[in-house]
């Protein structure tokens, strides 16, 4: 019986399955579903990443299927909004952009699916997979990249400046104030967001981010158990995989630019505010103005070269892409905007780190950061040139940061967990 069992198992998991993907946002949000996407392809399964158009160059270079939405012009006039980046609104831009591309979406999904074959992996923003799932009773993953999306009541995330207090509560107050949330977040969002739900043939949902966005299925935590632990009341059934770094360039060469200004001299510091941040002029205005006092070299990895002041000094390079994995390990600290994805190949580098948190998941990434010794945080309502120096000089002269930052980059080197990750996703289209 035993080895039937097990043989039945192992028929499932070798079994042919085809996953659909979907997932929205900047680079840093993609990138770390097109990882999964090979590791999944490279095990023999069927994979297509549904997302926006701007993704499908790289998506396909990558010899991945795409399916594109949107338009380039959709992409960034959302990047160009002043209130993305905003602390108090930022959310209501990106579920504005949610629900808009809520019904085309749905309709793809129902294109691509297998009967009795598909699973479909969602990140957490994936409305349309959710509803797609739930109708067609087809399994659905939903994947976490951060861990502020775990309303633990035993290790509150730091969702902002204003309820930082939580983590000084005792378990059932943070309940409470978990349920006073959910009641504003439905009273601001829910009204739109549900009559786009009911218009797509679903219904009206409560609770969306203390209950809805995790999957009855599988919700998967993106990120390491050392930077965020499991909880008692975390969503199960949950699967903890870790930090999934993506590649770029591989073992191509830098560009000679870069690589030459490296060569010239000291490790620079390198500031970067994040691939879809193109409100970002006064940052390296103030960053310029930091090193300057701190006579230190850097590099501006800008997004739009707008953003540049002009006539940089001598030891200032600024470019609009740089592979991340290969310029931070030759940098003295990376000062960035609190993105999980540049926080994790901070992290592979070994790199001391100051963020900027500004909205999102950004101020708990920011806090975890700090709690693991390996950085400092500075808001960026605070980000301005004397306090940008002093963060970094602390950041660079106390020996403690560089240390821990080795620590992390050794705990790194597990790598993300794939073989286990996929076997629980070819085991839900079982």
């Amino acid at each position: 019986m035993g080895r039937g069992t097990n043989a039945g198992c192992q028929d499932r998991l070798s079994a042919r399955v085809k996953f659909v993907i979907t997932t929205f946002g900047s680079a840093g949000d993609v990138h770390p579903f097109m990882a999964l996407a090979l590791q999944l392809q490279g095990r023999g399964h069927e994979v297509v990443i549904v997302t926006s158009v701007k993704f499908q160059p790289a998506i396909e270079a990558r010899g991945l299927r795409c399916v594109p939405l949107g338009s380039v012009e959709e992409y960034d006039r959302v990047l160009l909004d002043p209130r993305l980046w905003d602390r108090d609104r930022g959310l209501e831009v990106v579920l504005g952009m949610m629900t808009k591309g809520l019904a085309p979406t749905i309709e793809v999904l129902r294109k691509e699916i297998v009967a009795g074959a598909t699973v479909l992996v969602a990140s957490s923003l994936g409305f349309a997979a959710r509803i797609v799932g739930e109708q067609q009773r087809v399994p659905v993953a939903s994947v976490h990249l951060a861990p502020s999306l775990f309303w633990s009541a035993f290790d509150p995330p730091f969702l902002s400046p204003q309820v930082g207090f939580l983590r000084r509560l005792p378990p059932f107050a943070v309940r409470a104030m978990y349920r006073l949330m959910d009641f504003a977040v439905d009273k601001r969002f829910g009204r739109a967001l549900n009559a786009e739900f009911v218009a797509c043939g679903y219904r009206p949902v409560r609770d969306l981010f203390s209950r809805w966005l995790h999957s009855p299925d599988l919700t998967v935590a993106m990120f390491p158990d050392w930077f965020a632990a499991p909880q008692r009341d975390w969503p199960h059934p949950h699967f903890s995989a870790g930090f999934p770094v993506y590649t770029e360039q591989g073992d191509a060469p830098l560009d000679p630019v870069l690589e030459q200004f490296l060569a010239a001299g000291d490790a620079p510091i390198t500031f970067a505010p994040g691939s879809a941040n193109v409100q970002c002029a006064r940052f390296f205005l103030e960053a310029l103005t930091a090193c300057k006092a701190l006579g230190r070299r850097a590099v501006f990895v800008a997004p739009s070269p707008d953003t540049v002041p002009r006539d940089l000094p001598p030891g200032i390079l600024a470019l609009r892409y740089v592979p991340f994995e290969r310029l931070f390990a030759r940098s003295c600290a990376v000062v960035y905007h609190g993105g999980i994805g540049t926080l994790a190949q901070c992290c592979a580098a070994g790199v001391p780190q100051l963020v900027m948190p500004m909205a999102h998941d950004q101020f708990d990434n920011a806090q975890r950061i700090a709690r693991l010794g390996n950085g400092r945080v500075l808001p960026s309502d605070r980000f301005k040139e004397p306090a940008v120096e002093r963060e970094l000089r602390a950041l660079l002269e106390t020996p403690s940061y560089r240390q821990q930052a080795a620590v992390v980059a050794g705990r790194m080197k597990a790598g993300c967990d794939w073989d286990g990750l996929v076997q629980r996703l070819v085991a839900l289209g079982g």
